[in-house]
């Protein structure tokens, strides 16, 4: 039925063509809107979307915490500060054995030489191996004068009185030792070439260095933890060979 307009009746109805009627049909077909999501449904999709974050997030931390853990086994196991720290000549180290060289040598290390006990990183005596290498660096240190004193003395030196700090066995083993050190952990710091020199001296150049005086903190904290009994002296790099039986 189509409403028609007639001017004594008003409006009359009147019935639709078969063509008239399918194309009506049609239109409401298409013009049909979608009916909105159920409750239920937009329950489920906010549940997966939850989920879906969640999982990443706990991807993301697992990954993260796998690579720490690999990063820690080449870290050490203190977390110390890294600083830029810009080398300078300190005349002093290189020097001939004397009270004032012997003591600044001396103050480097802790006053039980790098000893401590502690509860999950050494619960054994042990020693960080950074003292073991200064330790040997100035036993070479004082080969190295002993020696220079003895080709320029007129008296031969006698190789059964040297003491064993600074006896050919010993500094065979710490030439080694830093040998290795320095391989194991290389200081890729660019130094600039002097033209003048022909080479590098090393120092003016800043270097990347963890920090010395929070490890030196750590120790004085741990040190004396299950420490022998023995006065602090006789404990540590100062005795000289304690690395190798004691």
């Amino acid at each position: 039925m189509f409403p028609s307009f007639s001017k004594q009746h008003g409006y009359s109805y009147s019935n639709l063509s078969n063509e008239s009627q399918d194309d009506l049909e049609l239109s409401k077909t298409d013009t049909k809107l979608p009916s909105p999501p159920s409750k239920r449904n937009r329950l489920a999709q906010t549940i997966k979307l939850v989920c879906c974050s969640v999982g990443f997030l706990l991807i993301g931390f697992f990954l993260g915490q796998s690579f720490a853990q690999r990063g820690s086994k080449y870290s050490g196991s203190l977390a110390l500060a890294v600083e830029p720290h810009l080398f300078n000549y300190e005349k002093l180290f290189g020097g001939k054995p004397s009270n004032e060289s012997n003591s600044a040598w001396e103050e480097l290390f802790p006053k039980r030489g790098g000893f401590f006990t502690h509860p999950k990183i050494a619960p054994k005596r042990s020693a960080y191996a950074v003292f073991h290498q200064l330790h040997c660096l100035n036993a070479i240190r004082e080969a190295y004068w002993t020696t220079l004193d003895a080709a320029i003395s007129p008296a031969a030196l006698d190789l059964g009185s040297v003491p064993f700090g600074i006896s050919p066995p010993h500094m065979q083993h710490c030439i080694d030792l830093l040998r290795q050190t320095l391989m194991c952990s290389p200081d890729l710091t660019v130094e600039v070439k002097n033209e003048t020199l022909g080479g590098v001296t090393g120092f003016g150049t800043v270097h990347q260095c963890r920090n010395w005086n929070q490890l030196t903190g750590w120790m004085e904290k741990w040190e004396d933890v299950g420490a022998p009994v023995r006065k602090p002296g006789e404990e540590g790099h100062g005795g000289h060979g304690h690395h190798h039986g004691s």
